[in-house]
């Protein structure tokens, strides 16, 4: 029985060398790539924007409940008007009228029509 002869290694295949030419002249990425970095990165941002404060985990405490609260207390002032304000925009808590503010009894009355019935009107007016 012979042994068996060591596997000899294929030939390596050497490349020819690449010609400075034919070799990329810029490291700047092209606009198509800068553009999907920066849609991946707002996309990414906007999916997190979404899980941390937006998306429903049930009832349960989970990671993100510290974060919610604390944006939750900064943002309720935002949206909520102070005794102050409401005050200012209720006209049943005005006591003095507001100066240059016309009378109720003069003040003028809101058109009750629809917008196909004043346009009617007005094609009459034009017709007379």
């Amino acid at each position: 029985m012979t042994s068996p002869q060591p596997r000899q290694q294929p030939p390596r295949i050497k490349l020819p060398p690449v010609p400075a030419s034919a070799l990329p002249q810029t490291v700047l990425p092209t606009p198509l790539s800068r553009g999907l970095q920066l849609g991946a990165f707002a996309l990414a941002t906007g999916i997190t924007f979404y899980a941390v404060l937006i998306y429903d985990f049930g009832q349960k405490e989970h990671c993100f409940m510290p974060i919610r609260r604390w944006f939750d207390a900064q943002t309720s002032g935002l949206f909520t008007l102070s005794d102050r304000e409401r005050a200012a925009f209720d006209p049943r808590v005005r006591t003095t009228p507001l100066p240059g503010a016309v009378g109720h009894e003069s003040a003028v009355k809101p058109d009750r029509r629809t917008p196909i019935e004043y346009f009617k009107e007005r094609e009459n007016e034009r017709s007379t």
